[in-house]
């Protein structure tokens, strides 16, 4: 995200500063709801006021914040995986762990899950974990319609995306990923489907509860665009 604002704002600051007759005002819009609206100082995002919160800031205005300020809270409806697509119960007591080469391991049973939920596509498994600590405990938000998912480490809160998610989010209504025996911590992974030729297609999210083992497929989307082989580092 930093880049495409700051690369696009550079290339356009050029073309402006090259022209025969550059315009005598340019409306940068990048930062729009990124940084607030002020007159008095200096605004950027190093020490800078962010945007949303302005006294009679329209909801519409709101509703566009970055996905950072608007990662949902525990409260938000919660979203259960399909129950024809939870694959198996499992041991939580396994050790047994399936090397994937992307991101970190992924228990036998959650593997199982997402093989079974790809088919005979090839794919490629990777694990989450929490690049603060190291957890591999999340709390999930999933939008099954939308197609996405963002993880929160239970154990030091840090966030992050799955794959392409913060390129939809702002748009997305998310809600808590949720076990049928109500637990909502799991052991997350994503299975990423390839063509052919190797470029990613689909990404599928599967989720292995804390509580009980139960795993399942919590939400899946297509990638319709190349090259996309930087998704399999966003888990």
């Amino acid at each position: 995200m930093m880049d495409a604002r700051g690369d696009s704002a550079r290339v356009v600051g050029e073309a402006i500063a090259a022209a025969v007759r550059p315009p005598r005002v340019w409306l940068q819009m990048n930062t729009a709801t990124v940084c607030a609206h002020r007159f008095d100082a200096p605004n950027g995002e190093a020490t800078g006021l962010g945007g949303g919160s302005e006294p009679d800031v329209p909801d519409s205005r709101t509703a566009r914040t970055p996905p950072a300020n608007r990662w949902p809270a525990a409260g938000r409806d919660r979203c259960r995986g399909d129950v024809g697509r939870l694959c198996q119960d499992g041991d939580m007591g396994a050790e047994r762990q399936q090397r994937t080469g992307v991101g970190g391991d992924v228990s036998a049973e959650l593997a199982a899950c997402l093989r079974e939920a790809v088919g005979d596509a090839p794919a490629v498994l990777g694990g989450c974990v929490c690049e603060e600590c190291g957890g591999r405990v999340f709390t999930v938000w999933v939008d099954d319609t939308q197609g996405c998912a963002g993880r929160e480490c239970v154990r030091c809160e840090g966030r992050a995306f799955l794959a392409d998610s913060a390129e939809v989010w702002q748009e997305a209504d998310p809600g808590v990923a949720e076990c049928p025996c109500g637990g909502d911590e799991f052991e997350a992974a994503v299975a990423f489907t390839l063509t052919a030729d190797g470029a990613v297609r689909w990404v599928t999210v599967g989720l292995r509860c804390h509580r009980d083992g139960a795993t399942g497929v919590y939400t899946d989307w297509k990638i319709d665009y190349a090259p996309a082989d930087h998704l399999l580092r966003a888990l």
